[in-house]
């Protein structure tokens, strides 16, 4: 039998599940992807950034990398995570840079601004004949740029790659 607040206020109970079904979206699926960014994600499918996400190359706490596959072959997809509370301060050089963009408590605008920034700095780093990947677009906390590897795995890092003459490396690095 129900209760007489369920016959009285038939409304209450269905706004409580609503709320409950708000609350299971906002959880991070996989520790990863939340649902604003599965539809950023989606967005950039849809749009023809790419055509899917492989594997992940490498995660982090603030966020993490991807290989996505495209027509032409393969892109870095960079996420970084939105609701993830173990990483909620950035570094003081980063909140000087953005709080022109935005307020500094409001941790999803400060990611927003942090992935543009960084799609524009790799822009004008590339232009500059600096060697870093050529970013393609940016939507939200999602960043797609060129993937540096191939079929087999993403280039190795630099404190992972060997060096046969540092001499050469380092005149390249400076010139």
């Amino acid at each position: 039998m129900p209760r007489v607040e369920e016959m009285l206020y038939p409304r209450r109970r269905e706004r409580f599940e609503d709320r409950r079904k708000e609350r299971g979206d906002r959880k991070l699926l996989d520790d990863f992807f939340d649902h604003s960014t599965l539809l950023t994600v989606s967005g950039l499918i849809n749009s023809g950034a790419f055509l899917q996400l492989d594997f992940p190359v490498a995660t982090g706490k603030e966020g993490g990398v991807f290989r996505a596959s495209t027509a032409e072959g393969f892109r870095a997809v960079k996420v970084y995570r939105i609701g993830n509370s173990s990483y909620r301060r950035l570094p003081a050089y980063a909140l000087d840079e953005l709080r022109r963009e935005t307020s500094i408590h409001n941790f999803t605008g400060l990611i927003v601004a942090w992935t543009r920034r960084e799609h524009t700095l790799l822009g004008r780093l590339a232009e500059a004949g600096v060697r870093v990947p050529r970013p393609f677009t940016h939507r939200r906390n999602v960043l797609v740029m060129e993937y540096l590897g191939d079929r087999e795995g993403p280039a190795p890092r630099l404190t992972e790659a060997g060096l046969d003459d540092p001499a050469e490396a380092w005149a390249l690095v400076r010139d």
